[in-house]
């Protein structure tokens, strides 16, 4: 599913204003929600309404190519299509890294190593988490890839602040956030 519910969105949009990153990447796409958001709140809302005043670079990894439409080709300075445990190795520094319903579709060790690789070059971190047990989720054989193959709590990423909330289906949704803290 190209898409996730809703909970969190206040917290999370608070996170990135606040971050107020150059850079952007919004690894699992989807239906781009999260490019739109950050575009929005990042130039738009600050009157850079034309993309020629965009001054955010967004960029967005998305494993199902079939989800990539022209809308978020427009909204995003760039959109890649592949395996974020293949491309993680060759991104280069982000102001911002968001994935949110991205950790779920891992093994639960390759997702912890992609944190630590995401958590090592990038000023701040979002994720949104479906909390605990109740997920499980099996693949569309159009996109095996939707699977639900881990479960993920606070315990499991301790140095990252975490809200939870109640997602429309009355299970727990973690919203999870990092800000390197900067050098005196």
């Amino acid at each position: 599913m190209p898409g996730s519910n809703w909970c969190g969105l206040e917290h999370a949009i608070d996170f990135i204003v606040d971050c107020d990153p150059k850079t952007v990447l919004d690894i699992g796409v989807g239906f781009g929600k999260w490019g739109f958001l950050s575009r929005m709140y990042l130039d738009v809302y600050k009157v850079r309404w034309h993309p020629r005043d965009w001054q955010v670079k967004i960029a967005g990894i998305e494993v199902f190519g079939d989800y990539v439409e022209p809308h978020q080709r427009y909204l995003y300075d760039r959109v890649v299509v592949g395996d974020i445990l293949d491309i993680a190795p060759t991104l280069a520094k982000q102001g911002l890294v968001i994935a949110c319903d991205v950790l779920e579709h891992l093994p639960k060790d390759r997702g912890l190593e992609l944190v630590d690789h995401l958590r090592s070059i990038s000023d701040s971190l979002l994720f949104g988490i479906p909390y605990g047990p109740g997920w499980q989720r099996v693949g569309t054989p159009e996109n095996p890839k939707e699977a639900h193959i881990s479960e993920w709590s606070h315990a499991d990423l301790p140095w990252m602040d975490c809200r939870k909330f109640l997602a429309p289906i009355d299970l727990p949704y973690g919203m999870f956030t990092w800000r390197r803290k900067s050098n005196p």
